[in-house]
């Protein structure tokens, strides 16, 4: 079974820019075990970019964390991902996550969450070399793509659920 094929917006990746005509092959197994008043997790996926024109390249992406309960009202969480792009575009990025939530309530929480990424690798565009730019989030509506190999970000807030 060939799995389904998609089109999507153009994205840089290790600061190369993708073609937006290809197929993405994803995989992924992970796990979590709770022990009394915290959860550990890990998972792994895989990532098989296929562009029209151009080589391959495979992204892995390694991930393990946990959260604790301190209290019914306070937990915290802390997590590392490790990603691996190889093939046609290079690139490693090492993020660390952590995150804090205090529930004042049983529909208002206030929060805190922060990350850090490195990144490393370069790749050759049009003749020049490109070196690989840290990104946190999916989104460059979340925080946007560096202008370095590190990047920071941190978020507070106020959550009400109706």
């Amino acid at each position: 079974m060939n799995p389904p094929e998609h089109s999507f917006p153009e994205r840089r990746i290790a600061g190369v820019q993708h073609d937006r005509r290809q197929r993405r092959k994803i995989f992924g197994v992970g796990a979590k075990y709770a022990i009394g008043a915290g959860v550990v997790f890990a998972n792994w996926t895989h990532t098989k970019f296929e562009p029209i024109v151009g080589g391959d390249s495979k992204l892995n992406n390694y991930e393990i964390g946990g959260k604790y309960n301190f209290t019914t009202a306070l937990n915290a969480g802390l997590g590392y991902t490790f990603s691996d792009l190889d093939g046609a575009t290079d690139g490693r990025w090492h993020q660390m996550n952590a995150s804090v939530d205090y529930a004042r309530s049983k529909r208002i929480d206030v929060y805190v969450i922060g990350a850090f990424q490195k990144a490393s690798g370069q790749n050759i565009v049009a003749g020049r070399v490109v070196p690989v730019q840290a990104q946190i989030g999916s989104s460059t509506s979340y925080v946007g793509v560096a202008s370095a190999d590190t990047q920071v970000a941190a978020r507070v807030g106020i959550r009400h659920r109706f």
